[in-house]
């Protein structure tokens, strides 16, 4: 059932171990994005880049819009959230346990995976309602370019983190699917 989804081919690179040492590494020979789509790296004299077209090779989410209307459902947030107010991750846990409805407790985990897995949120981090509004159609979900949000994800963390000055403490989160960075590199 998992070769249906837009997650199996993160399926296939799930022996891979995150490298906190590697991220880090990268970070510290990040050069200025030439063109604000890709980064590039000087590992020993030689610059890499990563852009978005390696990325979406590498994990295989799709990049580009297929030109489908999305129709955008309130159900599952009015159903399993009240319609009002945030949801955290802890919270959209609590309704995939409480929920009856296979069809809906499939969705629910898949706005569960694309945020945990594929955006990396922390359970405190506020899910995005946009996810539960398009997961109720499973064709949008799927056709939908997560790819391209992920990996606008994975910019902002390193464009964020190397705006800071040199000399400031280097304390900071990661998100996003950095495991295809480690793969590129």
């Amino acid at each position: 059932m998992l070769r249906q989804f837009l997650l199996w081919p993160l399926y296939q690179i799930r022996e891979m171990q995150y490298s906190g040492q590697i991220i880090d590494a990268l970070l510290c020979r990040l050069l200025r994005p030439v063109d604000g789509d890709s980064l590039h790296f000087d590992l020993g004299g030689k610059v890499v880049s990563f852009s978005i077209y390696e990325f979406s090779l590498i994990t295989g989410l799709r990049i580009t819009d297929v030109n489908t209307a999305i129709e955008r459902s309130n159900r599952l947030y009015e159903t399993y959230f009240q319609g009002h107010g945030s949801v955290h991750l802890s919270e959209l846990m609590v309704a995939i346990r409480g929920c009856d409805q296979m069809l809906d407790r499939l969705k629910l985990r898949l706005v569960y995976i694309l945020e945990s897995v594929m955006r990396c949120h922390h359970k405190k981090t506020i899910i995005d309602i946009f996810h539960l509004e398009v997961v109720d159609d499973i064709n949008a979900f799927n056709n939908y370019p997560w790819g391209r949000r992920c990996y606008e994800d994975i910019v902002h963390v390193f464009t964020r983190l190397h705006s800071r000055p040199r000399e400031s403490m280097r304390k900071y989160d990661t998100y996003g699917l950095l495991l295809a960075v480690q793969v590129n590199v």
